[in-house]
């Protein structure tokens, strides 16, 4: 594929179905990350693409795949024509959708969403026929250097969070956190080996896992409180 810094491939499985795949060059703490946030995004009731674990024969990258890889891999299914969100479209998006995203980024501390009249990053694609979003790239997710004046700045749901904050919000999204940490479990379990050979359960439960329990405490809340952004 052109696009993507992780050297995704488009590939076709033995099951006849196109899947966009990303392998050796996503790195192995990159893929953990896009199988788990791809089950609490799912969780969370974000729109995205339906994903899998697909192994890569050795004999199929031996000439010049190295981006790619043999092995297990991540695949997303292959959505034809969908295009990444420009500025003037994602003024017409839905306010409610992009509140999630903004929550949802925010609670997985991801800075790798962003969008504003200048360009930017919004791993946010449509369909320019039936303007279906699909949410998509979370390699990058619980970055230990996450800087929420940062994120706040130029995330892509920035806006619809702060002129829509209300008193339910909290209990809203609690819902959401917990029915998608509902799905942690499944995904921790069906890990394949060899990506743990570098980023093993124990770096999952620091890293992870005790990030997502963080929005049961209030400082959690106190980040994105509005008047944070006055």
């Amino acid at each position: 594929m052109k696009q993507g810094v992780t050297g995704p491939f488009l590939c076709e499985a033995n099951n006849g179905q196109k899947y966009v795949v990303k392998g050796a060059k996503a790195t192995k703490s990159g893929l953990v990350k896009e199988w788990i946030c791809a089950h609490l995004c799912r969780g969370f009731g974000l729109p995205i693409p339906d994903f899998q674990l697909i192994y890569v024969d050795q004999l199929l990258v031996e000439y010049g795949y190295e981006d790619l890889g043999s092995g297990i891999c991540f695949a997303s299914e292959y959505i034809e024509n969908i295009q990444e969100v420009t500025f003037s479209q994602q003024i017409k998006m839905s306010e409610q959708l992009l509140r999630d995203l903004f929550v949802f980024d925010y609670w997985i501390k991801n800075e790798d969403r962003s969008l504003s009249p200048l360009g930017g990053n919004p791993n946010l694609f449509i369909h320019p026929k039936t303007e279906v979003i699909y949410v998509l790239d979370h390699n990058l997710s619980f970055d230990l250097d996450f800087n929420l004046d940062r994120f706040k700045q130029g995330h892509i749901g920035t806006s619809c969070w702060d002129k829509g904050q209300n008193f339910f919000d909290k209990q809203f999204y609690e819902g959401k956190f917990s029915n998608s940490i509902a799905t942690l479990g499944i995904a921790i379990n069906s890990l394949p080996e060899e990506w743990l050979e570098l980023f093993d359960l124990h770096r999952i439960e620091q890293q992870i896992t005790v990030v997502l329990e963080k929005y049961k405490y209030a400082d959690f809340w106190e980040g994105i409180h509005r008047e944070q952004f006055m």
